[in-house]
């Protein structure tokens, strides 16, 4: 939210100049950074370790392809409408992006009926591993594909 509310002000800096706007593109430089590197972690961490080299890919993916289209879709704004409207924009999604998020107690922040999120009949379970592991056929309960060598 930090961040959403330095962008927002960061916009107003751009249609009306004064030294908080310069104060919000100095702020916005830190922000936006600040946080690298635990991303990684965070997804790994809510992913649990049956998904967290998927979570991981998706996560990778999805970052990769927003560093390929933002700078010119950005640029492209920028150019027909100003700065103003582009980093109202960034600040939305930032705003969308803590509504997105996991709550520190591990609940969806968009619930359903009952305080579940739309189709989770457990929030707090962790998802069925989709290749490997589990227990073994003959219920010894050894794991994985090397327990029925």
């Amino acid at each position: 939210m930090a961040t959403a509310a330095d962008l927002a002000l960061l916009a107003a800096g751009a249609v009306w100049p004064s030294a908080a706007g310069t104060a919000a593109l100095l702020a916005a430089s830190a922000l936006t950074v600040s946080t690298n590197g635990l991303h990684n972690t965070a997804v790994a961490e809510y992913a649990g370790p049956d998904w967290a080299g998927r979570a991981l890919g998706v996560h990778g993916t999805g970052q990769h392809v927003a560093i390929v289209l933002v700078p010119p879709l950005a640029g492209a704004l920028i150019t027909g409408f100003g700065f103003a409207p582009a980093f109202a924009l960034a600040a939305l999604a930032a705003v969308l992006a803590v509504a997105v998020l996991p709550r520190a107690d591990g609940a969806a922040r968009w619930a359903g009926p009952g305080g579940a999120a739309p189709g989770a009949s457990d929030p707090g379970a962790s998802p069925a591993p989709l290749t490997g592991g589990g227990a073994s056929p003959s219920g010894s309960g050894a794991a994985g594909p090397t327990a029925r060598r």
